[in-house]
């Protein structure tokens, strides 16, 4: 938990998933950040929407960054707003 540092800024929930796997296809991770993915090469499923659209509706955020060339892993940062007035409203 974030707590916006004394800041204006509102306290936030950050969840971090770090794996050491193949890391994430591309059509994943931007279906997970951007929401569009191309037909032939779509998530299956619904998870991934499911997530996106949770998170979106929450005034989150989530950020996905892959290993560099040669390496493996991914990483997935999900970030929530905390608190606010309006926070049950976006359930």
């Amino acid at each position: 938990v974030e707590d916006g540092h004394g800041h204006a800024e509102q306290a936030k929930l950050v969840l971090q998933v770090t794996d050491e796997g193949r890391g994430l296809p591309r059509a994943v991770s931007t279906a997970l950040t951007e929401g569009r993915y191309d037909q032939k090469d779509s998530p299956r499923g619904l998870g991934i929407r499911v997530i996106r659209d949770l998170v979106q509706r929450l005034g989150g955020l989530v950020v996905v960054t892959n290993a560099s060339e040669g390496e493996r892993g991914s990483c997935i940062i999900v970030t929530l707003p905390l608190g606010g007035r309006n926070a049950a409203a976006r359930c």
